[in-house]
């Protein structure tokens, strides 16, 4: 992200990273430049392409570590709902009322938020 002086102009510019193709998109960054005004303050397309692939080479180490949290996340949340659904499904047969499956099935959407609440809390640490 660069940041350019207090102006009209916009004051950052927010380049997303590609899974794709393993790097930060230079084409929009490009395709955006001349918006930022970044040449009036001496930034040159070239030292941005440096920049770019500077910080392409500096993520390239946790990539793999995101990719791998997410996945596990993404197991554990989908495991919790199969089983809140089995139960859900079984405390409804049980006690033959739609109204306790579904308490258990807000209580586990109640849980999701919570869930992804500790997960925002934690990795900004």
């Amino acid at each position: 992200m660069f940041m350019s002086p207090r102006s009209k102009a916009p004051t950052s510019m927010i380049i997303e990273y590609s899974e794709s193709e393993r790097k930060y998109d230079f084409a929009k960054a490009k395709a955006i430049f001349k918006e930022f005004r970044f040449d009036s303050y001496g930034i040159s397309i070239a030292d941005l392409e440096e920049t770019l692939l500077n910080a392409t080479e500096y993520v390239k180490p946790y990539i793999g570590k995101f990719a791998k949290n997410d996945f596990i996340k993404n197991i554990v949340l989908g495991v919790c709902f199969a089983l809140f659904l089995c139960g859900s499904v079984a405390v409804g047969m049980a006690l033959e009322s739609y109204v306790a499956a579904a308490g258990v099935m807000i209580f586990y959407i109640l849980g999701c938020f919570a869930a992804f609440w500790v997960v925002r809390i934690l990795s900004h640490k």
